[in-house]
């Protein structure tokens, strides 16, 4: 809930990515937050934005469980994916890999699915 006023507080309506018309500068999940903009100079002033609104309520950002992707065809990227909310996240926006790492998870757990019913079925 505070992330969410935190970040509207410190966050332009104005600022961000335009996706069918729409303005969005933000997603927000539980206590994680993606930060969308059209240029690394727009991102930077709206992190300066958000890091000044925490330094306001005696908070500060873990650098250290904070990443940075950039999707474009300008800009170099200090990690090239990032798995987030159990999707994984490249630069190039390729989902073959995505489909690649669903695929083993389902069949690992189909094999585990397999083997619990196998060892109850003996009772």
């Amino acid at each position: 809930m505070f992330n969410e006023y935190l970040t509207q507080e410190a966050i332009s309506e104005k600022s961000g990515i335009l996706i069918n018309g729409a303005n969005i500068n933000n997603i927000r999940y539980d206590d994680d937050t993606v930060i969308l903009a059209e240029s690394e100079e727009q991102l930077q002033a709206m992190l300066d934005r958000i890091v000044d609104k925490c330094k306001q309520y005696g908070m500060e950002i873990n650098a250290k469980k904070t990443k940075n992707i950039h999707i474009g065809r300008d800009t170099k990227a200090q990690v090239s994916k990032h798995s987030y909310l159990g999707h994984m996240i490249t630069e190039d926006i390729a989902t073959l890999k995505e489909v690649q790492i669903r695929i083993k998870k389902a069949k690992v757990l189909g094999e585990q699915r397999a083997a619990t019913k196998e060892r109850w079925s003996q009772y």
